[in-house]
């Protein structure tokens, strides 16, 4: 206090910065049965470092100087094929330099449905040039190819931020 009882408090600094978030702009179809799949948010609705690439990798890289704690978060509306009614199995994968870090699966063995969206998210400790992806995995009865990554409405997006440490 200043002795008058007024509060003053000392700015903490620092932003939330890299940080991006990406969506898909339309739907991504031909998602193969039963195999972990890249998704392609090829759309951004911002990016404050150009550490996201919306048009080939579909990965953000951590950028020179910017190593530290990230929050990475992401939601894919996974499909059945042939619209029917026959999903089984679903999971948002977040990968880190290739491999998977963080995987979250819903299971519908016993009463299939038709659609889900499902969500994941992460806190890492990053260095300069570690890359952060999303992989999905649809399984349905069809076996077939036709499963689909809902571009509609934004709901198959990803995002992250840099923690102010």
């Amino acid at each position: 206090t200043d002795g008058s009882g007024n509060l003053s408090f000392a700015s903490a600094g620092g932003t939330n910065t890299p940080a991006f978030e990406a969506y898909l702009g339309s739907s991504q179809t031909g998602v193969a049965n039963n195999s972990s799949v890249k998704v392609q948010f090829n759309t951004e609705a911002f990016d404050t470092a150009g550490a996201y690439d919306n048009s080939s990798n579909y990965r953000f890289t951590v950028p020179s100087g910017q190593a530290g704690k990230y929050f990475f978060y992401a939601a894919v509306q996974v499909e059945a094929g042939n619209g029917n009614t026959d999903l089984l199995e679903a999971s948002c994968q977040i990968y880190l330099n290739g491999s998977n870090y963080r995987y979250n699966q819903n299971k519908y063995n016993s009463n299939p449905i038709k659609y889900v969206n499902i969500q994941d998210q992460a806190t890492m400790d990053l260095s300069v040039g570690d890359y952060v992806e999303i992989y999905a995995h649809a399984e349905s009865q069809a076996s077939s190819n036709s499963n689909q990554f809902s571009g509609s409405y934004k709901q198959t997006y990803f995002g992250g931020y840099k923690i102010i440490e």
